[in-house]
């Protein structure tokens, strides 16, 4: 297996989310279905569980200091504040890219679609 057996436990959330994006994906396959995904409080929801988890999983492995103290990285002394702050900021616009991003993929055809027929006057 390749995620080892102390990834084992993590296997029912990678694999619920798994499921539930591939029977998204393939509700939106039929004609006059709209998959599950294609909501923003969908696909919010899913980043947000992942977001949690991952840093839950985190602190609970580490610890919260020593979990923490990994924001700042490897720099001097008098950097790691700012470090932190930038790494602060960096994993909470985590969940807002995955939602834009898939959003955009979801609705990229439609929108490519509207811009065509309205240049085309219907």
């Amino acid at each position: 297996m390749s995620i080892g057996h102390n990834g084992r436990r993590y296997l029912p959330l990678i694999a619920t989310l798994g499921l539930f994006i591939l029977t998204g994906n393939l509700m939106s396959l039929v004609p006059g279905l709209v998959g599950r995904r294609a909501t923003l409080n969908t696909t919010a929801a899913c980043a947000l569980i992942v977001f949690v988890s991952y840093h839950w999983i985190g602190v609970r492995k580490q610890g919260a200091l020593k979990y923490l103290k990994h924001f700042t990285g490897p720099v001097p002394w008098w950097l790691k504040p700012l470090m932190f702050v930038i790494e602060i900021i960096s994993h909470l616009a985590r969940p807002l890219s995955t939602v834009v991003a898939a959003l955009r993929q979801h609705d990229g055809r439609h929108i490519l679609l509207a811009v065509i027929f309205f240049l085309m006057g219907f």
